[in-house]
């Protein structure tokens, strides 16, 4: 079995390949969509057990599957883990996008939250039937085609820049380095912390060190966590390297605009319900 797709106890991280994400996306997408049109059909009770926990457990299973890819792939980020996660990203948020537009769910809701069942919820459950009213407002349900289509390329779009921005900033901070010649500006640092240093500082281009520098503050995760120095650096990682090509803050580009065409995108009564449902 495909470990992305084992749910039956903790994720399956040392049994990871990048290779085994497509397979599981898409099977999990086909799986929620062949759902989607069965508990949405016409014939099926707008109740609990018929209708919102079969799509609850089966966005569960995917958001599982998925936070396990994008997971790894923030903290053992390869070229290989990258490509397969970037090509996957606009699939999901293409499902979540439509997930959220669904007429017939959205009509399922609304079933479920006027009949006489919704009473007999436990408050968790009204919850989240409330919550998913509430989204798929906010996810433009209610809005014409000709915007609904308009959302969707927003959303895709939206998530590419931000897919975008994490690897730019992953980039920019694993190409970031502090060199130190002054042993005196180490002070208070564990020696082991030091040896890591010293040995990227070994590693490093000779043109990169200066002098006699050796120990290298680097800003990912491992180093930050070492001291306070550490820390100081990774905060100044951003704006520490504008000579880095994938600097990220000189490449989100027109990202900003598509987020107000978003919001802007909703009429103003869809707004407002959204934040003061009837």
């Amino acid at each position: 079995m495909n470990p992305l797709l084992d749910f039956s106890g903790l994720p399956r991280f040392a049994d990871f390949t990048p290779a085994l994400v497509t397979p599981a996306v898409d099977q999990l997408l086909a799986e929620n969509r062949a759902l989607i049109e069965r508990i949405s059909a016409p014939g099926v009770p707008a109740t609990w057990r018929d209708f919102v926990q079969p799509l609850e457990d089966a966005n569960e299973r995917l958001h599982r599957a998925w936070g396990v890819v994008g997971h790894l792939n923030a903290v053992m980020n390869n070229p290989e883990l990258r490509e397969v996660y970037n090509s996957n990203l606009p699939k999901v948020t293409q499902y979540y996008t439509e997930l959220g537009q669904h007429p017939g769910l959205y009509a399922r809701f609304k079933a479920l939250r006027q009949g006489t069942e919704f009473a007999s919820l436990t408050p968790a459950q009204k919850k989240i039937v409330e919550n998913e009213l509430r989204d798929f407002r906010l996810g433009g349900a209610e809005l014409p085609p000709a915007k609904k289509t308009r959302f969707k390329e927003i959303n895709e779009r939206l998530s590419q820049l931000s897919s975008r921005f994490s690897d730019n900033l992953l980039d920019a901070t694993n190409a970031f380095a502090h060199y130190i010649a002054d042993p005196a500006a180490v002070s208070g640092i564990p020696e082991d912390a030091l040896a890591a240093a010293r040995d990227a500082a070994q590693k490093a281009p000779p043109a990169a060190t200066a002098g006699d520098a050796s120990p290298a503050a680097k800003a990912d995760a491992p180093a930050a966590a070492s001291a306070n120095e550490s820390r100081r650096l990774a905060r100044r990682t951003v704006t520490s390297t504008p000579s880095n090509p994938r600097n990220s803050t000189c490449r989100l580009g027109p990202g900003r605009a598509p987020t107000r065409r978003s919001s802007a995108s909703m009429s103003f009564e869809t707004r407002v319900r959204s934040f003061w449902p009837s």
